[in-house]
């Protein structure tokens, strides 16, 4: 069984936000910020239904002018737009990183053409959800230094 949710509708007036739920007529409070519109409006609701405070949902609707309202609508949407745009970009990406693994690129390859760090590159990669290919990339190449014997690591070789 799902929880009910209450619309709260939140109305400013000298300084002080006045909340009325349409979905439980009586219920009434006032709070200073639109902050504290959750916490008292659910006390009101839950005293005029009868029903323990956490047993239902939420919605709280601050009531804005005409030209405010429209304003923050359509930034709402655009936020939503841009979501969305963020998920279709993380796909794309996640399957360039598997089809540049799979071509042969390394890691750090992987992320100069994208133009992401290694560590993207890597979260790409166990992100993705198909077959898993390793996909590193090296903090620093391994040095030719790394191979040669310790004397001569450091200039000191020894002649006998």
């Amino acid at each position: 069984m799902s929880r009910p949710t209450y619309r709260v509708d939140a109305l400013k007036r000298e300084g002080w936000w006045l909340l009325t739920s349409p979905d439980a007529p009586g219920a009434v409070s006032q709070v200073r910020t639109l902050g504290q519109a959750d916490e008292h409006a659910r006390e009101a609701i839950a005293f005029v239904l009868g029903v323990a405070e956490d047993s239902f949902d939420l919605t709280v609707v601050p009531e804005l002018p005409k030209a405010l309202q429209a304003k923050v609508s359509k930034a709402k949407q655009g936020i939503r737009d841009l979501e969305a745009l963020q998920r279709e970009a993380g796909a794309m990406s996640r399957e360039a990183v598997q089809e540049l693994a799979a071509a042969g690129f390394k890691g750090r390859e992987i992320a100069v053409v994208l133009g992401v760090s290694p560590q993207r590159v890597s979260q790409l990669a166990k992100s993705s959800g198909g077959p898993q290919q390793r996909v590193t990339a090296r903090a620093t190449p391994r040095s030719r230094a790394a191979s040669l014997p310790a004397a001569t690591k450091h200039g000191a070789a020894k002649r006998k």
